[in-house]
């Protein structure tokens, strides 16, 4: 057959070439019939195209402007698409859902056996911990917000045969799935979070890998090391995680790529940075055989800059503000016995509530000796007040008449020598009294330090 002249051979020539036929300047060949399979069109659309072929060949060869000819192209163009989406439309329904899947690899599970490796070995647990949230700090326990996330690998679940539409699914009873049990043995308190529902989620894979995650909210134990240094000491608070049901004859826990993760900046917690976690993996002999732990430690610094700011900032005010009592003269006595007093009053306050907030309640640490030593500044500070008050006032005492009879006491200096000299010398007294206390103080705060910082 010819197709040459005109715009009819320009449309035969433009349908075919759309329909994936091949057309030459004599003849028109099916794209099967070159040697080339057909990547695009089902096999019902190879006849269909091979069947209008063999009809355009027992058409007139020359290049007609029939009618007849353009309708019956165009039909069977339109069927043989036709046919194609509807082949295409069937296959794309073929697969199976997550229901249906889900059902079947199910249906002959035994939950209560183990899976093994494919080498018969026992299963490989990878575990990884994420940290949401740190709530609370205190001397003896930590609590927290956690994922869990565990992965193994479970053939009896792979389903990659079943033409599923989807690469995993999620098992919403997760009470149907085989799990290793895992348990914070040393928590003190455990729960799984069930707002708005229960936070336990169970992924299954094509090739039978298991993803599992849960979130938890805990409370660990915590101890102190270093109280005796304070504010440098230190917080760790550790748990211990192990399967509680299966040992190393049936699985083999181990630690994920990133064991522990901070999903937040480091929180600072009742005046403490979270500076470093450790994980480590021991395997240990009990009468029931090997099994693994894991025990996980967060360590945790005491912040300084606050500890300085609300511990040792206001003891030191309190007795620079006795100190200063020994600069206003002795006529007002009252009044450095007032600020003394105070000073005295605010600092055994003082140590009472740090003695609170540090670890170690009854126990002896440095922050202990320096507040003694404080009190015993201020103390001195109200002991010189009172020595020198006695000693400018001392003297003997006369009786002098009056108009109305009563014979009031007044001081004599005369014949007292002692007396004139306290006198007289008794602000000079003060001053060099208040420069000894302070500068007796910033010694013993230097050399407090010092000691502190290097033990």
């Amino acid at each position: 057959m010819e197709v040459g002249c005109g715009s009819g051979g320009r449309l035969v020539w433009g349908v075919f070439a759309a329909t994936n036929v091949f057309v030459s300047e004599r003849k028109v060949v099916c794209w099967h019939q070159l040697g080339r399979p057909s990547s695009f069109f089902s096999p019902v659309v190879s006849t269909s195209l091979t069947l209008l072929s063999l009809q355009v060949r027992s058409t007139t060869p020359a290049c007609s402007t029939s009618e007849k000819m353009w309708q019956s192209l165009l039909k069977a163009l339109v069927l043989s698409v036709v046919l194609s989406a509807g082949v295409v439309e069937s296959q794309s329904e073929a697969c199976r859902n997550e229901n249906d899947i889900v059902n079947q690899i199910l249906l002959s599970y035994d939950k209560k056996t183990a899976p093994r490796e494919a080498s018969g070995g026992p299963v490989k647990i990878e575990v990884e911990l994420w940290v949401q949230d740190i709530y609370e700090l205190d001397e003896n326990d930590l609590e927290l917000d956690l994922y869990v996330s565990t992965t193994w690998n479970d053939e009896r679940l792979r389903y990659a045969h079943l033409k599923p539409c989807h690469r995993e699914v999620t098992v919403t009873d997760g009470a149907a799935l085989w799990t290793p049990d895992l348990s914070f043995t040393d928590s003190k308190k455990t729960e799984v979070y069930s707002t708005p529902t229960v936070n336990d989620f169970k992924l299954i894979y094509a090739s039978g890998k298991v993803w599992t995650r849960q979130r938890l909210r805990m409370k660990i134990p915590c101890s102190f090391h270093s109280t005796f240094r304070y504010p440098f000491d230190e917080i760790e608070c550790s748990t211990n995680l192990q399967s509680i049901r299966y040992g190393n004859r049936e699985i083999m826990l181990g630690w994920g790529n990133e064991p522990l993760k901070m999903l937040k900046e480091a929180p600072s917690l009742s005046g403490f940075f979270l500076t470093n976690h450790t994980t480590i993996r021991n395997a240990v002999q009990n009468p029931a055989g090997q099994w693994t732990e894991m025990p996980v430690t967060l360590h945790f610094h005491r912040n300084t800059m606050a500890a300085f700011l609300y511990t040792f900032g206001p003891a030191i005010l309190a007795v620079f503000t006795a100190g200063i009592t020994f600069f206003l003269g002795r006529k007002s006595s009252v009044a450095r016995a007032i600020l003394a007093a105070s000073a005295l009053f605010f600092l055994i306050y003082l140590t009472r509530e740090v003695g609170r907030e540090a670890p170690g309640y009854y126990s002896f640490k440095m922050i202990d000796i320096y507040f003694i030593v404080c009190i015993l500044f201020v103390l001195s500070a109200l002991v010189e007040l009172a020595l020198a008050n006695g000693c400018s006032n001392r003297g003997h005492y006369q009786l002098n008449g009056s108009s109305d009879g009563f014979k009031p006491l007044t001081q004599s200096e005369t014949g007292n020598r002692p007396v004139r000299f306290c006198r007289r010398h008794c602000g000079k007294f003060d001053v060099s009294a208040g420069v000894l206390y302070f500068g007796l103080f910033i010694g013993w705060n230097v050399v407090y330090f010092l000691v502190l910082i290097t033990l």
